[in-house]
């Protein structure tokens, strides 16, 4: 649960708090990092991508190419199971990969958070929201620059 600073407000937030969005920042329980607040003002990139397990993709292709390989010298052999072996390995990455919301900060860090339970117009609201957000606390800053020079 993320604690809300004085003159801030929380804009939304997904998955029990998970995620949240508030006027100055954005509060992530990262898959990866645990717990992240990244300044709206250093919000560099927002995308949605998918993610799975590299380890089946490439063990998968490993079998499947091998089984090829040994079928083509012999088709005799055993290589029908190595090639339904990577088949297998290659439907079990495609149905566990998950979409994953990565918003980088101008600092390099990047944190994620699963948004595979959102439909596809609720991924693209939120993404919005986060623009907007940070375009206004960008004015905002800028705002007060200019106030405190005169």
């Amino acid at each position: 649960m993320t604690t809300i600073m004085p003159g801030e407000e929380q804009l939304l937030a997904v998955n029990e708090e998970e995620f949240v969005l508030t006027t100055r920042r954005i509060h992530i329980d990262d898959m990866d990092h645990g717990s992240t607040d990244l300044p709206l003002e250093q919000v560099n990139n927002v995308n949605v991508e998918r993610r799975g397990y590299r380890l089946l993709l490439f063990s998968g292709v490993i079998c499947l190419l091998l089984g090829i390989t040994l079928w083509v010298a012999d088709p005799a052999s055993q290589s029908q199971l190595l090639i339904i072996a990577g088949v297998f390995q290659l439907i079990f990455w495609w149905a566990t990969r998950s979409r994953i919301l990565s918003v980088a900060s101008d600092k390099g860090a990047v944190s994620h958070f699963d948004v595979d339970e959102l439909s596809d117009e609720d991924i693209s609201v939120l993404v919005d929201d986060i623009q907007i957000a940070r375009n206004k606390r960008l004015n905002e800053i800028k705002k007060q620059k200019n106030t405190s020079r005169n």
